[in-house]
């Protein structure tokens, strides 16, 4: 009779259950709790497969330990459609997978026959009994219709699968075998976020805890907000990734140690979105979840904001700037600030044209016009922070010199009032000097007017 003939018969009958077998002083036997033909949608995750139970006869003086197991796939299943095998300590041997049992090993993508080496649990007292369970991850494009189970059996070395200690290693009868099950088509997750009691919508902008309000940029972020999927649906939920996008997203972070990637029926799964600003200022971004719920569009995105300021901002230290003239050097002032986080720099509008404020804070140049002017001053920190202040600058027209020329001479007047460069103003002097020495030289009947 061919294997796959055999589980049609125990299928037929309803169950596959080993009676327990006595092994100086130690028995197991197959858990009861597994039904039979169970149908399993395709991508389930640690669908409860085997149970063994291990008893410790009362007499045995010293507690056993389970060292090895081995098993192997029943049904047409391939190989490639088992994603991953568990095995855990069924704490209240109840045949299920339950939040208080114990992982004691596991293989992913498993070649069979396969065994669980070295597992030393559970531990079993004298005359206590304990249970183990096997587990299984199906493919996602496992085919509808395949049959699958586990049977315990002998590894490839000679010895048994199961293995009690201590003292002697006692070897356990193996082919227990688990019943059988159908894989069925894979039904809709659905997929829903909560901030706290908060249901959040899909594109819902920042609220609640998605909302951080300030965080000082000098300091350690302030606590994530915790968000939870949950999965409402008779499907699995499948979690493809959480990312951050948007223009400020290198200001928030993601916190996914807790983030399951499937999430079973009726289950839920959690992750956190932390705010870690680099700079002052408004901060915004988007958070993505790409899931595959086919009600709701993937990414599933909402809004997250905060507001980065500092600590320990920069102080413009306000002055009396003195007066300018204009067409003259401005005798260089040095702006100061006090605080602030790193280098200071400075920056104004609103000054005269032909003259400059250096990032340092170093006012001059030389203004070409007179006038009252009004500088708006801004320093700024590295981390973004400043303060700004508003400064008077009065530039004057330069005063001009007491008149020397003789008011006669129409030359020398025009020279007074050019208030131009002193060279021209002497050859000019010079010029009218001239003239009148000739005029004074020339014979009186030859004098003409000029």
């Amino acid at each position: 009779m061919t294997r796959l003939a055999m589980l049609l018969t125990l299928l037929a009958a309803g169950a596959a259950h080993a009676a327990p077998v006595g092994i100086g002083g130690t028995s197991v036997s197959l858990g009861a709790s597994t039904p039979v033909a169970a149908t399993v949608q395709q991508g389930a995750l640690d669908v409860p497969i085997l149970q063994v139970s291990l008893k410790r006869d009362a007499v045995s003086t010293q507690p056993g330990t389970l060292t090895d197991l081995a098993f192997d796939r029943l049904g047409n299943m391939a190989a490639a459609h088992w994603n991953r095998v568990r095995l855990w300590h069924d704490v209240n041997g109840d045949g299920m997978l339950d939040a208080g049992d114990t992982l004691l090993a596991e293989v992913s993508s498993p070649q069979f026959p396969h065994k669980f080496v070295s597992v030393g649990a559970p531990v079993i007292a004298p005359g206590a009994t304990a249970h183990v369970l096997l587990t299984a991850d199906l493919a996602p494009n496992a085919p509808v219709g395949a049959i699958f189970g586990l049977v315990t059996c002998r590894a490839v070395q000679p010895e048994l699968v199961l293995a009690v200690q201590p003292g002697v290693t006692q070897l356990l009868p193996y082919g227990a075998e688990s019943a059988i099950f159908t894989v069925g088509p894979a039904l809709a997750p659905a997929f829903s976020l909560y901030d706290g009691a908060l249901n959040v919508a899909h594109g819902a902008a920042a609220a609640g805890g998605r909302a951080f309000g300030q965080a000082d940029v000098l300091q350690p972020p302030p606590p994530a907000c915790v968000l939870e999927i949950r999965n409402g649906g008779p499907g699995y939920l499948h979690v493809h990734g959480v990312s951050i996008s948007g223009a400020n997203a290198a200001d928030f972070g993601l916190d996914t140690g807790t983030l399951a990637s499937v999430v079973a029926p009726g289950a839920a799964t959690s992750f956190g979105v932390y705010f870690a600003p680099a700079m002052v200022g408004a901060k915004a971004a988007t958070v993505e979840i790409t899931h595959n719920d086919p009600a709701l569009p993937s990414p599933f995105v909402f809004a997250v904001t905060g507001d980065g300021v500092s600590s320990n901002p920069p102080q413009l230290v306000v002055t009396t700037l003195p007066d300018g003239l204009a067409g003259q050097s401005y005798a260089v002032v040095t702006l100061t600030a006090g605080g602030g986080t790193g280098a200071l720099a400075f920056a104004a509008t609103g000054l005269p044209q032909g003259m400059s404020l250096s990032p340092q804070g170093e006012l001059g140049g030389v203004p070409a016009q007179p006038g009252q002017y009004t500088l708006n001053v801004v320093v700024t920190d590295t981390v973004g922070a400043s303060d700004s202040a508003s400064l008077a600058l009065n530039v004057q027209i330069p005063p001009v010199g007491p008149y020397q020329a003789t008011p006669r001479n129409a030359v020398s007047g025009c020279v007074s009032g050019m208030g131009a460069s002193p060279l021209l103003a002497v050859l000019l002097v010079l010029v009218a000097a001239r003239a009148r020495s000739r005029k004074i030289r020339q014979p009186l009947g030859l004098r003409r007017t000029i």
